[in-house]
Protein backbone atom coordinates (compact mmCIF):
# COMPACT_ATOMS: atom_id res chain seq x y z
CA UNK A 1 0.00 0.00 0.00
CA UNK A 2 3.02 2.37 0.86
CA UNK A 3 4.49 1.99 -2.66
CA UNK A 4 1.09 2.60 -4.26
CA UNK A 5 0.85 5.84 -2.31
CA UNK A 6 3.62 6.61 -3.30
CA UNK A 7 3.26 6.02 -6.57
CA UNK A 8 0.27 8.49 -6.60
CA UNK A 9 1.94 10.71 -5.30
CA UNK A 10 4.58 11.08 -7.59
CA UNK A 11 2.07 10.74 -10.17
CA UNK A 12 -0.19 14.01 -9.29
CA UNK A 13 3.45 15.42 -8.76
CA UNK A 14 3.85 15.39 -12.31
CA UNK A 15 0.34 16.21 -13.37
CA UNK A 16 0.67 19.38 -11.42
CA UNK A 17 4.11 20.02 -13.42
CA UNK A 18 2.84 19.14 -16.84
CA UNK A 19 0.62 21.99 -15.90
CA UNK A 20 2.74 24.26 -15.29
CA UNK A 21 5.68 23.94 -17.84
CA UNK A 22 2.40 23.98 -21.17
CA UNK A 23 0.74 27.41 -19.59
CA UNK A 24 5.05 28.80 -19.67
CA UNK A 25 5.18 27.25 -23.41
CA UNK A 26 1.86 29.07 -24.51
CA UNK A 27 4.15 32.20 -24.15
CA UNK A 28 5.27 31.60 -27.76
CA UNK A 29 4.37 33.49 -30.20
CA UNK A 30 3.73 30.35 -32.98
CA UNK A 31 3.70 26.71 -33.25
CA UNK A 32 5.65 25.60 -35.79
CA UNK A 33 7.88 23.16 -34.76
CA UNK A 34 10.88 22.14 -36.28
CA UNK A 35 14.31 20.35 -35.93
CA UNK A 36 16.32 23.35 -35.14
CA UNK A 37 13.72 24.53 -32.84
CA UNK A 38 12.15 21.77 -31.22
CA UNK A 39 14.50 21.46 -28.11
CA UNK A 40 14.50 25.60 -27.56
CA UNK A 41 12.26 27.30 -25.88
CA UNK A 42 9.10 27.80 -25.60
CA UNK A 43 8.93 24.60 -27.62
CA UNK A 44 11.25 22.81 -25.05
CA UNK A 45 8.73 23.78 -22.49
CA UNK A 46 5.94 22.28 -24.21
CA UNK A 47 7.92 18.82 -24.88
CA UNK A 48 8.75 18.80 -21.24
CA UNK A 49 4.68 19.08 -19.94
CA UNK A 50 3.73 16.34 -22.06
CA UNK A 51 6.92 14.28 -20.89
CA UNK A 52 5.71 15.54 -17.33
CA UNK A 53 2.08 14.17 -18.26
CA UNK A 54 3.85 10.76 -19.41
CA UNK A 55 5.79 10.52 -16.47
CA UNK A 56 2.35 10.81 -14.35
CA UNK A 57 0.28 8.30 -16.49
CA UNK A 58 3.35 5.96 -16.13
CA UNK A 59 3.20 5.44 -12.14
CA UNK A 60 -0.57 5.20 -12.37
CA UNK A 61 0.05 2.43 -15.42
CA UNK A 62 2.04 0.56 -13.07
CA UNK A 63 -0.48 0.38 -10.16
CA UNK A 64 -2.16 -2.19 -9.15
CA UNK A 65 -5.53 -0.72 -7.87
CA UNK A 66 -7.54 0.66 -10.76
CA UNK A 67 -7.14 4.78 -11.58
CA UNK A 68 -9.95 5.12 -13.88
CA UNK A 69 -10.47 8.80 -13.54
CA UNK A 70 -7.29 10.49 -13.00
CA UNK A 71 -5.75 8.20 -15.94
CA UNK A 72 -9.16 9.46 -17.38
CA UNK A 73 -7.87 13.28 -16.67
CA UNK A 74 -4.59 12.92 -17.75
CA UNK A 75 -5.81 11.61 -21.25
CA UNK A 76 -8.22 14.32 -21.92
CA UNK A 77 -5.17 17.03 -21.18
CA UNK A 78 -2.90 15.10 -23.42
CA UNK A 79 -5.27 15.54 -26.21
CA UNK A 80 -6.01 19.19 -25.70
CA UNK A 81 -1.79 19.86 -25.14
CA UNK A 82 -1.11 17.85 -28.52
CA UNK A 83 -4.23 19.18 -30.82
CA UNK A 84 -5.57 22.66 -29.21
CA UNK A 85 -2.10 24.37 -28.28
CA UNK A 86 -1.09 25.39 -32.38
CA UNK A 87 -5.02 26.88 -32.13
CA UNK A 88 -4.22 28.43 -28.94
CA UNK A 89 -1.03 30.41 -30.99
CA UNK A 90 -2.89 31.47 -34.25
CA UNK A 91 -1.33 28.44 -36.09
CA UNK A 92 -3.90 25.71 -37.39
CA UNK A 93 -4.57 21.72 -37.03
CA UNK A 94 -3.04 19.99 -40.50
CA UNK A 95 -6.34 19.54 -41.71
CA UNK A 96 -7.50 23.32 -41.67
CA UNK A 97 -6.53 24.00 -45.46
CA UNK A 98 -8.49 20.56 -46.89
CA UNK A 99 -11.18 21.91 -44.38
CA UNK A 100 -11.84 25.17 -46.63
CA UNK A 101 -10.06 23.87 -49.65
CA UNK A 102 -11.66 20.42 -50.52
CA UNK A 103 -14.49 19.65 -48.08
CA UNK A 104 -16.42 22.89 -47.91
CA UNK A 105 -17.55 23.01 -51.35
CA UNK A 106 -19.10 19.49 -51.26
CA UNK A 107 -20.86 20.52 -48.14
CA UNK A 108 -22.16 23.67 -49.30
CA UNK A 109 -23.67 21.99 -52.78
CA UNK A 110 -25.57 19.89 -50.34
CA UNK A 111 -26.76 22.87 -48.66
CA UNK A 112 -27.57 24.79 -51.37
CA UNK A 113 -29.77 21.98 -53.47
CA UNK A 114 -30.67 19.39 -50.91
CA UNK A 115 -28.84 16.71 -53.44
CA UNK A 116 -25.52 15.21 -54.34
CA UNK A 117 -23.35 15.50 -57.49
CA UNK A 118 -21.19 12.84 -58.13
CA UNK A 119 -20.42 13.70 -61.63
CA UNK A 120 -19.16 16.88 -60.48
CA UNK A 121 -17.87 16.16 -56.83
CA UNK A 122 -15.93 13.43 -56.26
CA UNK A 123 -16.13 13.10 -53.04
CA UNK A 124 -19.84 12.80 -53.23
CA UNK A 125 -19.48 9.31 -54.25
CA UNK A 126 -18.64 8.67 -50.55
CA UNK A 127 -21.35 11.61 -49.14
CA UNK A 128 -21.75 10.31 -45.36
CA UNK A 129 -19.25 12.86 -44.23
CA UNK A 130 -20.98 15.71 -46.15
CA UNK A 131 -24.32 14.81 -45.10
CA UNK A 132 -23.49 14.89 -41.29
CA UNK A 133 -21.40 18.07 -41.81
CA UNK A 134 -24.57 19.92 -43.42
CA UNK A 135 -26.75 18.80 -40.81
CA UNK A 136 -24.43 19.73 -37.95
CA UNK A 137 -24.59 23.83 -39.57
CA UNK A 138 -28.55 23.06 -40.09
CA UNK A 139 -29.62 22.36 -36.08
CA UNK A 140 -26.64 24.78 -35.29
CA UNK A 141 -28.19 27.43 -37.45
CA UNK A 142 -25.09 28.78 -38.76
CA UNK A 143 -21.81 28.16 -40.39
CA UNK A 144 -19.33 25.76 -38.32
CA UNK A 145 -16.75 25.50 -41.12
CA UNK A 146 -14.43 27.99 -39.17
CA UNK A 147 -15.05 26.50 -35.80
CA UNK A 148 -14.86 22.61 -37.33
CA UNK A 149 -11.97 23.85 -39.25
CA UNK A 150 -9.51 24.77 -35.86
CA UNK A 151 -11.54 22.92 -33.43
CA UNK A 152 -13.07 19.78 -35.26
CA UNK A 153 -9.32 18.00 -34.56
CA UNK A 154 -9.58 18.36 -30.95
CA UNK A 155 -13.33 16.69 -30.86
CA UNK A 156 -12.53 14.36 -33.09
CA UNK A 157 -9.90 12.61 -30.56
CA UNK A 158 -12.48 13.07 -28.03
CA UNK A 159 -14.89 11.45 -29.45
CA UNK A 160 -12.81 8.61 -31.05
CA UNK A 161 -11.93 8.33 -27.29
CA UNK A 162 -15.21 6.77 -26.73
CA UNK A 163 -15.18 3.26 -28.76
CA UNK A 164 -11.44 3.56 -28.29
CA UNK A 165 -11.88 2.57 -24.76
CA UNK A 166 -14.26 0.28 -25.09
CA UNK A 167 -12.32 -1.39 -27.35
CA UNK A 168 -9.32 -1.69 -25.13
CA UNK A 169 -11.82 -2.45 -22.24
CA UNK A 170 -12.83 -5.34 -23.87
CA UNK A 171 -9.37 -6.50 -25.22
CA UNK A 172 -6.90 -5.55 -21.75
CA UNK A 173 -7.70 -7.19 -19.01
CA UNK A 174 -5.57 -4.66 -16.51
CA UNK A 175 -8.01 -1.39 -16.21
CA UNK A 176 -4.66 1.22 -16.08
CA UNK A 177 -2.80 -0.55 -19.09
CA UNK A 178 -5.97 0.20 -21.06
CA UNK A 179 -5.02 4.14 -20.78
CA UNK A 180 -1.60 2.76 -21.77
CA UNK A 181 -2.86 2.03 -24.88
CA UNK A 182 -4.64 5.18 -25.38
CA UNK A 183 -1.81 6.78 -24.66
CA UNK A 184 -0.09 5.09 -27.64
CA UNK A 185 -2.34 5.19 -30.07
CA UNK A 186 -2.87 8.85 -29.94
CA UNK A 187 0.99 9.80 -29.46
CA UNK A 188 2.15 7.52 -32.39
CA UNK A 189 -0.46 9.23 -34.64
CA UNK A 190 1.13 11.83 -36.94
CA UNK A 191 -1.28 10.84 -39.73
CA UNK A 192 -3.53 13.87 -39.99
CA UNK A 193 -6.76 11.61 -41.21
CA UNK A 194 -8.03 10.96 -38.03
CA UNK A 195 -9.27 14.66 -38.11
CA UNK A 196 -13.12 15.80 -38.74
CA UNK A 197 -12.27 14.38 -42.09
CA UNK A 198 -14.32 11.49 -44.12
CA UNK A 199 -11.35 9.19 -43.19
CA UNK A 200 -11.22 10.40 -39.45
CA UNK A 201 -15.32 9.70 -39.38
CA UNK A 202 -14.76 6.64 -41.44
CA UNK A 203 -12.23 5.27 -38.60
CA UNK A 204 -14.51 6.27 -35.71
CA UNK A 205 -17.40 3.76 -37.06
CA UNK A 206 -14.66 1.52 -38.18
CA UNK A 207 -13.08 1.63 -34.07
CA UNK A 208 -17.11 1.28 -32.72
CA UNK A 209 -17.62 -2.05 -34.80
CA UNK A 210 -14.68 -3.53 -33.68
CA UNK A 211 -15.43 -2.44 -30.07
CA UNK A 212 -19.15 -4.19 -30.56
CA UNK A 213 -17.24 -7.68 -32.02
CA UNK A 214 -14.80 -7.88 -29.43
CA UNK A 215 -17.60 -7.00 -26.70
CA UNK A 216 -18.48 -10.04 -24.03
CA UNK A 217 -22.04 -9.87 -24.89
CA UNK A 218 -21.54 -9.92 -28.76
CA UNK A 219 -19.79 -13.35 -28.20
CA UNK A 220 -22.13 -14.79 -26.24
CA UNK A 221 -24.52 -14.44 -28.64
CA UNK A 222 -22.21 -14.97 -31.72
CA UNK A 223 -23.90 -11.58 -32.66
CA UNK A 224 -26.94 -13.05 -33.47
CA UNK A 225 -28.65 -10.94 -30.66
CA UNK A 226 -31.00 -8.60 -32.53
CA UNK A 227 -29.89 -5.74 -30.99
CA UNK A 228 -26.23 -6.35 -32.20
CA UNK A 229 -27.59 -6.82 -36.07
CA UNK A 230 -29.35 -3.88 -35.69
CA UNK A 231 -25.97 -2.04 -34.73
CA UNK A 232 -23.96 -3.40 -36.50
CA UNK A 233 -25.98 -2.77 -40.03
CA UNK A 234 -26.07 0.72 -38.76
CA UNK A 235 -22.36 1.27 -38.37
CA UNK A 236 -21.55 -1.00 -41.72
CA UNK A 237 -24.15 1.27 -43.52
CA UNK A 238 -22.33 4.32 -42.18
CA UNK A 239 -18.99 3.68 -42.74
CA UNK A 240 -19.80 2.51 -46.21
CA UNK A 241 -21.32 5.60 -47.31
CA UNK A 242 -18.25 7.94 -45.75
CA UNK A 243 -15.16 6.62 -47.18
CA UNK A 244 -13.99 3.43 -49.41
CA UNK A 245 -10.67 2.69 -47.76
CA UNK A 246 -11.62 2.71 -44.36
CA UNK A 247 -14.97 0.35 -45.27
CA UNK A 248 -13.07 -2.21 -47.20
CA UNK A 249 -10.52 -2.23 -44.39
CA UNK A 250 -13.27 -2.70 -41.97
CA UNK A 251 -14.44 -5.71 -45.03
CA UNK A 252 -11.12 -7.03 -44.24
CA UNK A 253 -10.98 -6.46 -40.52
CA UNK A 254 -14.05 -8.79 -40.39
CA UNK A 255 -12.77 -11.45 -42.69
CA UNK A 256 -9.39 -11.49 -40.01
CA UNK A 257 -11.29 -11.97 -37.14
CA UNK A 258 -13.44 -14.95 -38.65
CA UNK A 259 -10.45 -16.51 -39.79
CA UNK A 260 -9.35 -16.29 -35.85
CA UNK A 261 -12.24 -17.66 -34.69
CA UNK A 262 -12.82 -14.68 -32.52
CA UNK A 263 -16.22 -14.27 -34.81
CA UNK A 264 -18.19 -17.17 -35.24
CA UNK A 265 -20.19 -18.07 -38.46
CA UNK A 266 -20.20 -16.49 -41.39
CA UNK A 267 -23.19 -13.58 -41.04
CA UNK A 268 -21.18 -11.25 -40.44
CA UNK A 269 -18.84 -11.18 -43.08
CA UNK A 270 -21.59 -11.82 -45.76
CA UNK A 271 -23.42 -8.26 -44.63
CA UNK A 272 -20.01 -6.62 -45.03
CA UNK A 273 -19.06 -7.99 -48.25
CA UNK A 274 -22.93 -7.13 -49.24
CA UNK A 275 -22.78 -3.71 -48.03
CA UNK A 276 -19.21 -2.73 -49.07
CA UNK A 277 -19.67 -4.57 -52.31
CA UNK A 278 -22.88 -2.66 -53.40
CA UNK A 279 -22.04 0.73 -52.45
CA UNK A 280 -18.80 0.37 -54.30
CA UNK A 281 -20.41 -0.82 -57.42
CA UNK A 282 -23.29 1.31 -57.55
CA UNK A 283 -22.95 4.39 -54.94
CA UNK A 284 -19.71 5.02 -56.35
CA UNK A 285 -19.38 4.31 -59.61
CA UNK A 286 -18.36 8.05 -61.59
CA UNK A 287 -15.22 7.53 -59.13
CA UNK A 288 -14.31 3.71 -60.13
CA UNK A 289 -15.10 5.40 -63.71
CA UNK A 290 -11.79 7.13 -63.41
CA UNK A 291 -9.89 5.45 -60.64
CA UNK A 292 -10.26 1.98 -61.11
CA UNK A 293 -7.93 1.60 -64.32
CA UNK A 294 -4.92 3.83 -62.75
CA UNK A 295 -5.34 1.50 -59.35
CA UNK A 296 -5.21 -1.47 -61.43
CA UNK A 297 -2.16 -0.84 -63.33
CA UNK A 298 -0.63 0.32 -59.77
CA UNK A 299 -1.64 -2.50 -57.87
CA UNK A 300 0.29 -4.28 -55.62
CA UNK A 301 3.10 -3.33 -57.68
CA UNK A 302 5.51 -4.02 -54.57
CA UNK A 303 9.04 -2.96 -56.02
CA UNK A 304 7.74 0.30 -55.28
CA UNK A 305 6.89 -0.35 -51.45
CA UNK A 306 9.88 1.49 -50.65
CA UNK A 307 9.89 4.29 -53.05
CA UNK A 308 9.88 7.47 -51.14
CA UNK A 309 6.36 9.87 -52.13
CA UNK A 310 9.00 12.36 -53.19
CA UNK A 311 11.47 10.07 -55.45
CA UNK A 312 7.87 10.23 -57.80
CA UNK A 313 8.03 14.22 -57.78
CA UNK A 314 11.16 14.21 -59.97
CA UNK A 315 13.71 14.10 -56.90
CA UNK A 316 13.76 18.29 -56.75
CA UNK A 317 12.36 17.77 -53.66
CA UNK A 318 13.82 20.32 -50.91
CA UNK A 319 15.94 19.44 -47.87
CA UNK A 320 12.95 20.08 -45.37
CA UNK A 321 10.29 18.05 -47.34
CA UNK A 322 13.15 14.75 -47.39
CA UNK A 323 13.83 15.80 -43.51
CA UNK A 324 10.24 15.19 -42.37
CA UNK A 325 9.76 12.25 -44.58
CA UNK A 326 12.62 10.49 -43.01
CA UNK A 327 11.76 11.46 -39.15
CA UNK A 328 7.97 9.86 -39.98
CA UNK A 329 9.80 6.71 -41.38
CA UNK A 330 11.93 6.85 -38.18
CA UNK A 331 8.88 7.86 -35.80
CA UNK A 332 6.68 5.12 -37.63
CA UNK A 333 9.52 2.45 -37.09
CA UNK A 334 10.21 3.25 -33.73
CA UNK A 335 6.45 2.12 -32.54
CA UNK A 336 6.57 -0.86 -35.16
CA UNK A 337 9.88 -1.94 -32.96
CA UNK A 338 7.63 -1.48 -29.44
CA UNK A 339 4.75 -3.73 -31.03
CA UNK A 340 7.77 -6.26 -32.23
CA UNK A 341 8.71 -6.58 -28.45
CA UNK A 342 5.39 -6.80 -27.38
CA UNK A 343 4.39 -9.92 -29.69
CA UNK A 344 7.42 -11.34 -28.58
CA UNK A 345 6.45 -10.73 -24.88
CA UNK A 346 2.79 -12.29 -25.52
CA UNK A 347 4.42 -15.70 -26.09
CA UNK A 348 5.21 -15.52 -22.00
CA UNK A 349 2.14 -13.72 -21.56
CA UNK A 350 -0.43 -15.35 -23.61
CA UNK A 351 -4.08 -14.06 -24.40
CA UNK A 352 -6.80 -14.89 -26.23
CA UNK A 353 -7.16 -11.54 -28.53
CA UNK A 354 -3.28 -11.97 -29.78
CA UNK A 355 -3.81 -13.88 -32.67
CA UNK A 356 -6.80 -11.68 -33.67
CA UNK A 357 -5.11 -8.51 -33.43
CA UNK A 358 -2.19 -10.30 -35.19
CA UNK A 359 -4.66 -10.75 -37.89
CA UNK A 360 -5.87 -6.86 -38.06
CA UNK A 361 -2.22 -6.14 -38.12
CA UNK A 362 -2.30 -8.45 -41.46
CA UNK A 363 -5.08 -6.09 -42.79
CA UNK A 364 -2.97 -3.14 -42.88
CA UNK A 365 -0.41 -5.39 -44.16
CA UNK A 366 -2.49 -6.21 -47.11
CA UNK A 367 -3.99 -2.48 -47.58
CA UNK A 368 -0.06 -1.53 -47.16
CA UNK A 369 0.55 -4.00 -50.00
CA UNK A 370 -2.29 -2.85 -52.54
CA UNK A 371 -1.53 0.88 -53.29
CA UNK A 372 -4.86 2.04 -53.28
CA UNK A 373 -3.86 5.65 -52.28
CA UNK A 374 -0.78 5.80 -54.18
CA UNK A 375 1.86 8.09 -52.66
CA UNK A 376 -0.36 7.84 -49.18
CA UNK A 377 -0.39 3.60 -49.23
CA UNK A 378 2.22 4.19 -46.31
CA UNK A 379 0.66 6.86 -44.16
CA UNK A 380 -2.90 4.94 -44.48
CA UNK A 381 -1.35 1.33 -43.63
CA UNK A 382 0.40 2.77 -40.62
CA UNK A 383 -3.05 4.34 -39.91
CA UNK A 384 -4.48 0.86 -39.62
CA UNK A 385 -1.63 -0.30 -37.52
CA UNK A 386 -2.86 1.96 -34.36
CA UNK A 387 -5.01 -0.43 -32.59
CA UNK A 388 -2.61 -3.53 -32.88
CA UNK A 389 0.43 -1.77 -32.10
CA UNK A 390 -1.25 0.04 -29.25
CA UNK A 391 -2.48 -3.33 -28.03
CA UNK A 392 0.96 -4.82 -28.41
CA UNK A 393 3.08 -2.32 -26.53
CA UNK A 394 1.42 -2.16 -23.54
CA UNK A 395 2.31 -5.84 -23.01
CA UNK A 396 5.73 -4.36 -22.09
CA UNK A 397 4.34 -2.97 -19.19
CA UNK A 398 4.40 -6.77 -17.74
CA UNK A 399 8.01 -6.89 -16.40
CA UNK A 400 9.86 -4.18 -14.91
CA UNK A 401 12.77 -4.07 -17.45
CA UNK A 402 10.45 -3.73 -20.78
CA UNK A 403 8.65 -0.95 -18.95
CA UNK A 404 11.54 1.19 -18.29
CA UNK A 405 12.15 0.79 -22.35
CA UNK A 406 8.40 1.81 -23.29
CA UNK A 407 8.52 4.55 -20.90
CA UNK A 408 11.99 5.99 -22.33
CA UNK A 409 10.61 5.35 -25.69
CA UNK A 410 7.35 7.28 -25.20
CA UNK A 411 9.50 9.78 -23.73
CA UNK A 412 11.65 10.18 -27.23
CA UNK A 413 8.66 10.07 -28.89
CA UNK A 414 6.89 13.35 -28.09
CA UNK A 415 9.25 15.51 -29.46
CA UNK A 416 9.28 12.74 -32.65
CA UNK A 417 5.40 13.52 -32.62
CA UNK A 418 5.48 16.95 -33.00
CA UNK A 419 8.05 17.13 -35.89
CA UNK A 420 5.70 14.12 -37.68
CA UNK A 421 2.71 15.44 -36.83
CA UNK A 422 3.70 19.43 -37.46
CA UNK A 423 6.85 19.52 -39.14
CA UNK A 424 5.45 20.08 -42.76
CA UNK A 425 5.10 23.52 -41.91
CA UNK A 426 3.39 23.34 -45.80
CA UNK A 427 0.51 21.64 -44.06
CA UNK A 428 -0.28 24.60 -41.30
CA UNK A 429 -2.13 28.08 -42.64
CA UNK A 430 -2.29 31.09 -41.60
CA UNK A 431 -6.08 33.11 -40.54
CA UNK A 432 -4.52 35.27 -43.68
CA UNK A 433 -4.29 32.45 -45.92
CA UNK A 434 -8.14 31.85 -44.74
CA UNK A 435 -9.08 35.39 -45.11
CA UNK A 436 -7.56 35.69 -48.51
CA UNK A 437 -9.54 32.19 -49.24
CA UNK A 438 -12.61 33.70 -48.26
CA UNK A 439 -12.07 36.25 -50.70
CA UNK A 440 -12.07 34.25 -53.65
CA UNK A 441 -14.93 32.22 -52.30
CA UNK A 442 -17.08 35.87 -51.41
CA UNK A 443 -15.95 37.26 -54.74
CA UNK A 444 -15.43 35.05 -57.63
CA UNK A 445 -17.17 32.51 -59.62
CA UNK A 446 -14.80 30.38 -61.37
CA UNK A 447 -10.61 30.65 -62.32
CA UNK A 448 -7.54 28.98 -62.81
CA UNK A 449 -6.06 29.15 -58.78
CA UNK A 450 -2.34 29.00 -57.95
CA UNK A 451 -0.72 29.14 -55.10
CA UNK A 452 -2.51 29.65 -51.21
CA UNK A 453 -5.23 27.14 -50.07
CA UNK A 454 -6.66 24.68 -52.62
CA UNK A 455 -9.56 25.38 -54.31
CA UNK A 456 -11.27 21.90 -55.52
CA UNK A 457 -14.73 22.59 -56.69
CA UNK A 458 -16.38 22.85 -60.70
CA UNK A 459 -15.35 25.69 -62.49
CA UNK A 460 -12.19 26.26 -60.71
CA UNK A 461 -9.19 24.36 -61.92
CA UNK A 462 -5.57 24.56 -59.63
CA UNK A 463 -2.78 25.11 -61.13
CA UNK A 464 0.60 24.35 -59.74
CA UNK A 465 3.30 27.10 -59.61
CA UNK A 466 5.88 24.61 -60.36
CA UNK A 467 4.27 23.38 -63.68
CA UNK A 468 3.67 27.21 -64.51
CA UNK A 469 5.87 29.25 -67.32
CA UNK A 470 5.95 32.67 -68.53
CA UNK A 471 4.24 32.78 -72.42
CA UNK A 472 3.36 35.93 -73.88
CA UNK A 473 3.28 38.06 -70.14
CA UNK A 474 1.17 35.30 -68.32
CA UNK A 475 1.89 32.31 -65.98
CA UNK A 476 0.60 29.38 -68.15
CA UNK A 477 0.98 25.76 -68.44
CA UNK A 478 -0.45 22.52 -70.12
CA UNK A 479 -4.10 22.63 -68.66
CA UNK A 480 -4.52 26.77 -69.22
CA UNK A 481 -6.65 27.61 -71.92
CA UNK A 482 -7.70 31.24 -70.92
CA UNK A 483 -11.21 30.53 -70.79
CA UNK A 484 -11.71 31.26 -67.20
CA UNK A 485 -9.87 34.29 -64.99
CA UNK A 486 -6.44 33.39 -63.76
CA UNK A 487 -5.42 34.02 -59.45
CA UNK A 488 -2.53 33.77 -58.20
CA UNK A 489 -2.12 33.23 -54.33
CA UNK A 490 1.32 34.97 -53.56
CA UNK A 491 2.63 35.17 -49.95
CA UNK A 492 4.48 33.94 -46.93
CA UNK A 493 2.91 30.67 -47.33
CA UNK A 494 3.33 30.34 -51.22
CA UNK A 495 7.12 31.22 -50.20
CA UNK A 496 7.57 28.56 -47.10
CA UNK A 497 5.53 25.81 -49.40
CA UNK A 498 8.54 26.33 -51.96
CA UNK A 499 11.41 26.35 -49.61
CA UNK A 500 9.60 23.00 -47.86
CA UNK A 501 9.34 21.33 -51.06
CA UNK A 502 11.85 22.53 -53.32
CA UNK A 503 14.25 24.20 -51.11
CA UNK A 504 14.61 27.01 -53.86
CA UNK A 505 14.34 30.31 -51.63
CA UNK A 506 14.52 32.80 -54.24
CA UNK A 507 11.63 31.80 -56.55
CA UNK A 508 9.02 33.22 -54.81
CA UNK A 509 10.41 36.96 -53.69
CA UNK A 510 11.43 37.08 -57.18
CA UNK A 511 7.94 36.42 -59.39
CA UNK A 512 6.33 38.65 -56.78
CA UNK A 513 7.98 41.21 -57.75
CA UNK A 514 7.74 40.22 -61.69
CA UNK A 515 4.08 40.29 -61.11
CA UNK A 516 4.24 43.53 -59.37
CA UNK A 517 5.42 45.38 -62.36
CA UNK A 518 3.76 43.03 -64.70
CA UNK A 519 0.80 44.62 -67.18
CA UNK A 520 -1.07 41.43 -67.33
CA UNK A 521 -1.49 40.69 -63.77
CA UNK A 522 -3.20 43.16 -61.49
CA UNK A 523 -3.07 43.10 -57.90
CA UNK A 524 -7.18 42.68 -56.28
CA UNK A 525 -6.41 41.39 -52.68
CA UNK A 526 -3.73 41.90 -50.16
CA UNK A 527 -3.63 41.11 -46.39
CA UNK A 528 -0.23 41.34 -44.27
CA UNK A 529 0.64 37.63 -45.63
CA UNK A 530 -0.90 37.14 -49.10
CA UNK A 531 -1.44 38.84 -52.11
CA UNK A 532 -4.10 38.12 -55.07
CA UNK A 533 -2.89 38.52 -58.33
CA UNK A 534 -5.77 38.74 -61.44
CA UNK A 535 -5.60 38.40 -64.61
CA UNK A 536 -9.11 38.25 -66.80
CA UNK A 537 -8.53 35.32 -69.40
CA UNK A 538 -9.59 35.38 -72.72
CA UNK A 539 -13.04 36.30 -71.49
Amino acid sequence: MKNEALLLSFSKLFGILALVLWGFSLAGSTFSPDTENILKPPLLLFVLAVASLCMGSAFLWKMRTPQTRLLCLYTFIMLIMLWLSPVILQSSPVSAQWTYGIYYPNTQFISQTGGIDPAAYTFHNWPGFFILDYSLSAASGTSCLDFLAFYGPLLMQILMFVPLYCLFKNIIPNPNHRFAAIWVFYLANWVSQIYFVPQGVGVFFLICLLALITSPGFSLAQGNAVSHRVVVILVLAALTVTHLLTSVAALLCVAALILSRLVKGFNLGILAVVMVGCWTIYGAATQFDSQLPEFVNRAFELENLFQFSSAGSGGEAGAAFLQISQVRFIFSGLFAGLAVLGVLLSLKYRHRFDFPLLALEGVAAVILCSMLYGSEFWTRAFLFSLVPIAYFTVKLLRNRLSTLIMVAVLLVAIPGHLLAHYGAVSDMVSRFDVSAWQYLENYTQRGYISGGISYIKPDYLNLSLKKLNWQDGLLVGQDYTGRYPQYLQIGRSTDVDWVYYYGDSQYVPALETVLEDSSGYGLIYQNREMNIYFNQGAN
